[in-house]
């Protein structure tokens, strides 16, 4: 069974994928934020859904799917109704 973990940052660094979550917020520093990225690990820590939150509505997502060996396969991003797939 795969355990998903959601935890709460500020921001990110870097232009990659996946994005490089910075600044770790606890719950309870999110309710009086007005933007914020939500992310979801898996077991092995990588990110798999991240989601940037601006005064409670997503602004965009990310899904990211990973091959056996923990490489970056799709990006799947979604923003104004609109998903693009990257491939790698």
């Amino acid at each position: 069974m795969t355990h998903k973990i959601e935890l709460y940052f500020l921001t990110y660094s870097g232009t990659g994928l996946p994005l490089k979550l910075v600044s770790k917020l606890d719950a309870e520093a999110i309710r009086n934020r007005n933007t914020y990225f939500s992310a979801i690990f898996d077991d092995s820590g990588r990110i798999f859904v991240c989601r940037k939150i601006v005064y409670g509505e997503v602004e965009f997502e990310h899904r990211y799917v990973y091959d056996e060996r923990g490489s970056l396969t799709r990006a799947e991003i979604t923003e104004d109704e609109e998903t693009r797939t990257i491939i790698f």
